[in-house]
């Protein structure tokens, strides 16, 4: 087998995985009930009606959520590292130097905002995820839609054998990463526009920024532990792997963490106050 067989054979199982996520998600109506929340608090609450009349409608949904996303968000937090060992003067100057450093990644990835906008859509949802995308701390709020778990009945995501992050990316953007990997035209050409937009919630009405023919397709993020015990990452579309199997060295816990308001047994997901 080459490594054109090898990437597509790899693409297929990573989207196997996927599929499973979907029926997952499918089983327990989570894409639709979290639409419908959604819809709830933004005061859409007479969807699906026919007729095209206007009915009035009274959002006592939106303060309530917002009131109580203020009383956990509000509360101010900060990334603080001390000295275990207070009789080495050299460990406070190394943590005064990490609390600088702390300070100031939170304050250019403006966290504060972030986790405020974390802590509302879980409380409308039920959990909402974070992921931690490169060294410097960038971050992402990620729909609970579009995470899927290894484990669903986990809700220790550190345990979980992998994590699939599903994104709606410009082709372009991918075969250029396909590009720069060392992909083959043949493999590239593969990467092709598609409207798989079932599993996406909100507005679903995609426009190209370019006004180019790209378009967007759906892309795979594979997170796993390997046997060296690092994370590993992989990223792929349905049909070929364009970034290859690759180590974080020296990260050992997944780059991701989740806010759930009201836990459920046995469950990774959570319930949401909508």
């Amino acid at each position: 087998m080459n490594a054109a067989d090898r990437r597509k054979e790899e693409a297929a199982q990573i989207w196997r995985k996927y599929e499973k996520g979907v029926a997952h998600h499918h089983r327990k109506d989570l894409y639709e009930s979290t639409a419908q929340c959604f819809r709830m608090y933004e005061g859409d609450q007479w969807y699906g009606l026919e007729g095209g009349e206007k009915l009035p409608v009274y959002n006592f949904i939106q303060p309530i959520v917002e009131y109580k996303t203020a009383m956990v968000a509000m509360q101010n937090i900060q990334i603080l590292y001390s000295p275990m060992d207070t009789l080495r003067p050299e460990a406070s100057a190394v943590c005064d130097a990490l609390n600088r450093y702390a300070r100031q990644r939170w304050e250019r990835q403006k966290l504060d905002t972030l986790l405020w906008r974390a802590v509302r859509d879980a409380c409308i949802a039920g959990e909402s995820f974070l992921y931690f995308y490169n060294s410097n701390l960038d971050c992402q709020l990620l729909d609970n839609t579009a995470v899927y778990l290894g484990d669903e009945q986990q809700p220790d995501l550190q345990k979980q054998p992998y994590i699939l992050i599903y994104e709606r990316r410009l082709v372009d953007d991918v075969r250029r990463e396909a590009k720069k990997n060392g992909l083959t035209a043949e493999e590239i050409s593969q990467i092709q526009p598609d409207s798989a937009l079932s599993t996406v919630v909100g507005d679903k009405e995609e426009v190209d920024p370019a006004e180019a023919e790209g378009g967007k397709c759906g892309c795979l993020l594979h997170l796993y532990r390997g046997e060296d015990g690092y994370i590993h990452v992989k990223r792929s579309t349905k049909d070929v792997v364009y970034q290859p199997d690759t180590v974080l060295t020296g990260l050992r816990r997944y780059p991701l963490v989740s806010f759930v308001w009201l836990p459920r047994k046995n469950s990774a997901r959570g319930v949401g106050e909508v």
